[in-house]
């Protein structure tokens, strides 16, 4: 599944959903300005990128991780906005059990 971000322009959040293996992987970014749609675009098809690099891993710690390393990288590159790895949630589930980074 492809992943997908959008604006939360209420309470200035980013969120994007997908999945990468058997993990479905949401992702909120808090405390940000609107991002374009180019920017979501980007960040969107980043994320998808980490999907086909991780798609045959079966550790959840590692695709988090991945994908973490990602989002902070997009904002910092090419966005220009600080962000650290407190204001990212990287969560998927696992045993029915939610896992977050």
């Amino acid at each position: 599944m492809n992943f997908h971000c959008l604006n939360h322009t209420s309470i200035h959040v980013v969120t994007c959903s997908g999945s990468i293996s058997l993990f479905p992987i949401t992702i909120t970014i808090h405390d940000l300005r609107i991002l374009s749609d180019n920017e979501l675009s980007i960040l969107s098809d980043d994320l998808n990128d980490v999907s086909i690099l991780d798609g045959g891993t079966l550790d959840h710690d590692k695709i988090l991780n991945d994908v973490e390393a990602v989002v902070l990288e997009d904002f910092l590159d090419h966005f220009l906005i600080e962000v650290t790895g407190n204001d990212v949630d990287v969560c998927t589930l696992v045993g029915g059990l939610q896992l977050c980074k």
